[in-house]
């Protein structure tokens, strides 16, 4: 769990780690929903490479995260690349075709594609 501006310096970057931030608030129905289904990508997915995170938007210190990621709803996944912004996903369900491409992209090296912000699904 990432908590506020603080612990996203500590976990993420200042270890220079790729990781997803899965962006949420306590009281969104659909978050709540994701929760789990984003618990067993973590455990599918991730590696000592891909790191998975939550942070909760709640309050003064969700709401100054969520302006320091950029976030403009919620659920959000903000995707980093060695402690660095690579690009970020909103998603109202998972599996979601657009985070899946973000993660491989991320995997593979390759640059993100802003398009996969554009759209929710």
């Amino acid at each position: 769990q990432i908590a506020g501006v603080d612990g996203l310096a500590q976990e993420v970057v200042s270890k220079q780690k790729d990781c997803v931030v899965f962006v949420a608030m306590r009281s969104c129905r659909t978050c709540k929903g994701i929760n789990p289904v984003f618990t067993k990508l973590a455990r599918e997915r991730g590696s000592g490479e891909l790191m998975f995170a939550k942070a909760d938007a709640t309050g003064a210190t969700g709401k100054a995260l969520g302006r320091q990621l950029g976030i403009v709803s919620v659920p959000s996944f903000v995707l980093f690349r060695n402690g660095v912004r690579y690009g970020a996903v909103s998603a109202s369900k998972l599996p979601s075709e657009r985070l899946d491409q973000a993660l491989n992209d991320l995997a593979e090296g390759k640059d993100f594609d802003t398009s996969l912000e554009e759209a929710k699904e």
